[in-house]
């Protein structure tokens, strides 16, 4: 579906079930509370406006979804927004240019697995971090267990 003909079907279902149906416990979380997460050393990135399918958008709304939403997060929260999120992962060489030119350090995609020495900070992959991830089988803390998950390989003095 283009765009316009998804937001269109979401419009004609939430109005046959009545209008918003979203539960009162989903909700966005406040600046405030964005900017004391960010207070206390959590990292807060973009993820674009409305989280549209940026490969399906025109030039314009790509431009807005990525450097709209950097501009508005700094200027609510008071800091600079070094990170972007691809929604769903979806992206495409055109988005990953206008990630780069709205001045963001780095951008993540949903694909698994570790990053290449070198490669491009705005196709970062990801890595699936539990806490089982960092414990031994006696469920003490093993630095080396998050060195290999995160590297693919154990540091030299292990």
């Amino acid at each position: 579906m283009t765009p316009e003909a998804r937001d269109a079907w979401v419009s004609k279902v939430e109005a046959s079930a009545g209008g918003d149906c979203r539960p009162k416990w989903d909700g966005m979380m406040s600046w405030q509370q964005l900017r004391a997460m960010h207070d206390e050393g959590h990292e807060i990135g973009s993820h674009s406006r409305t989280h549209a399918i940026l490969p399906l958008v025109s030039d314009p709304q790509l431009e807005d979804e990525i450097a709209g939403s950097r501009r508005t997060l700094r200027e609510k929260l008071g800091f600079e927004i070094q990170s972007f999120c691809y929604p769903n992962g979806d992206h495409d060489d055109r988005a990953v240019r206008a990630v780069e030119r709205a001045g963001y350090r780095h951008a993540v995609t949903t694909r698994y697995g570790i990053n290449a020495e070198g490669g491009s900070p705005y196709v970062w992959r990801r890595l699936d971090m539990q806490g089982s991830h960092a414990r031994t089988a006696a469920g003490d803390f093993s630095a080396a267990r998050v060195l290999l998950r995160l590297t693919g390989r154990l540091p030299s003095a292990y």
